[in-house]
């Protein structure tokens, strides 16, 4: 970066910070001073509760090809990595997913690597209780080389066990399928066997027919990828629903895809973030959708990395951070966009700002106290080009510890299971009601991505404006499609601090 571009980037930074410096948001979020947290060039954090001890941990990939595993302790962390046997260097880790693949009610991990200097293949670590044990080659879900950015742990065929999809930079996209802990690479079958150079992928049942579609945002003047699922097999109808997006230049493409229902109607919407202009498509619960990104308050280009939905104000509306990268003279900040009646303003507090993000976002109410706390990743790596460099040169995986004034009962949070406990229901749709007036107070899903090329095994959160009673709504997806189970007058302050747990 030249000096004339470093001092439009300072001055920009400080334009920013000016304009926010009335953000009452500004001091309800503190920084968790963990040194451990200060390490450079991570790329995506994810979560689970790999210990089975219901707190959640957190897995952090970093540049070096190092998979960093901290256990939660009552809101303590503590780096086990060594102990629990994961990589610690490597080609570059970009994305991790948390799934229960062999259904044995430990969460296990899948890594996606870069081949940029070595002839790698993506990890299958296999959590053994003391240990992880890379299990790739045996269960056949080895291949060669990897250039992985997201991966989806789904039961796309309703079977009861998680089958696997990973999404390639370069190259053609693979969908392994379960058999018993043994995969199959079925992509090209099914109709996903895709080229495009896919970054970030969405699973939900946009069209409420019992089974999970895929969204793909893809790169450099990719066009994007809708695919319907038709029993099993794939059609691609972005072109026909007007959300490809067309006209990209090779500067521009997908990068993060998120699903949520922004609007409270019941419906899944679904944000995709860009190296240009930022898309917010509001479902109509039949596979259709319709653009309506002008509501998000951005009215310029970005170079959105990673997003997140979260009700972090817990106000009943969910709230959206994205970080955002640095390339030349455009400088990418991260945002905070608060929902407001189904409009956005962008709250993002000064002390966020100052150490934003370029990667990863995930919200987690990690001290288990009701509100939402924020993880966010820099990867800290300054491209050796003019045009180039990162947010923060320091890199780091901060957590932010919301410190917003928490009434006991403004929020519940859920942990789906299937029959046996396990964490293997992705895709699930949550939908909260009144029990007085059976309004529609929100709804949720549980999440196959989300953030940046990170899935997670945690509880689903909502907010409320005050506390109250509320019924609560589960749609499972399985081989006899939507399955609904109902539990009714649940007393929200009742359960202040408290998951409540719902199996299948």
């Amino acid at each position: 970066m030249s000096y004339i571009d470093l001092m439009k980037t300072i001055y920009i930074r400080i334009l920013i910070l000016i304009l926010l410096s009335g953000n009452t948001y500004s001091q309800k979020f503190t920084e968790l001073n963990q040194k451990i947290f200060f390490r450079s060039n991570a790329n995506t954090t994810a979560w689970a509760d790999f210990d089975n001890d219901n707190d959640f941990d957190l897995a952090v990939a970093f540049d070096n090809g190092n998979v960093s595993l901290y256990q939660n302790n009552d809101g303590n962390f503590i780096d086990v990595t060594a102990e629990y046997n994961l990589p610690n260097i490597g080609a570059p880790a970009r994305g991790l997913s948390w799934g229960d693949y062999n259904n044995d009610g430990n969460i296990d991990l899948y890594v996606s690597y870069v081949s940029w200097y070595s002839y790698e293949s993506n990890r299958l670590f296999r959590n053994d209780i003391s240990k992880f044990t890379d299990v790739t080659e045996q269960t056949g879900i080895a291949f060669y080389p990897a250039f992985s950015r997201q991966a989806n742990w789904i039961d796309f065929d309703g079977d009861g066990d998680l089958d696997l999809f990973s999404a390639q930079r370069q190259g053609e996209n693979r969908l392994f399928k379960n058999n018993n802990g043994v995969f199959i690479d079925i992509s090209k079958d099914v109709g996903l066997y895709d080229p495009r150079r896919t970054v970030g992928s969405c699973w939900a049942d946009f069209d409420k027919d019992g089974d999970l579609d895929l969204f793909n945002a893809n790169q450099q003047s990719d066009k994007d990828a809708f695919y319907m699922n038709e029993n099993g097999k794939f059609i691609d109808i972005a072109r026909k629903l007007g959300i490809d997006q067309p006209d990209r230049t090779i500067y521009e493409g997908g990068v993060a895809c998120t699903v949520a229902d922004f609007d409270n109607d019941g419906n899944l919407d679904l944000f995709v973030g860009t190296y240009g202009y930022d898309y917010l498509y509001k479902g109509n619960g039949d596979g259709t959708f319709d653009d309506v990104s002008h509501i998000l308050g951005i009215n310029k280009k970005t170079k959105i990395v990673g997003s997140s939905w979260g009700d972090f104000n817990n106000d009943g509306n969910i709230d959206l951070y994205y970080t955002s990268y640095v390339i030349g003279e455009e400088h990418g900040s991260d945002g905070l966009l608060k929902n407001i009646n189904n409009s956005f303003k962008n709250v993002i507090p000064i002390n966020i700002l100052d150490k934003d993000g370029d990667h990863g976002a995930v919200w987690i109410d990690y001290d288990g106290d009701g509100d939402l706390d924020l993880n966010i990743t820099s990867n800290g790596i300054t491209i050796p080009s003019s045009e180039s460099s990162s947010n923060n040169s320091k890199g780091n995986h901060l957590i932010f510890e919301n410190k917003t004034e928490t009434v006991p009962g403004r929020s519940i949070q859920l942990l789906i299971l299937d029959k046996n406990g396990n964490f293997n229901k992705y895709g699930s749709e949550i939908r909260v009601y009144s029990s007085d007036s059976e309004e529609i107070l929100g709804t949720r899903i549980v999440e196959s991505g989300n953030g940046y090329n990170t899935q997670n095994a945690i509880p689903i959160h909502f907010g409320f404006e005050e506390p109250m009673i509320v019924d609560v709504e589960v749609t499972f997806l399985t081989n006899n499609k939507r399955q609904i189970k109902k539990y009714k007058n649940i007393l929200t302050k009742s359960h202040h601090n408290k998951v409540i747990i719902i199996r299948e």
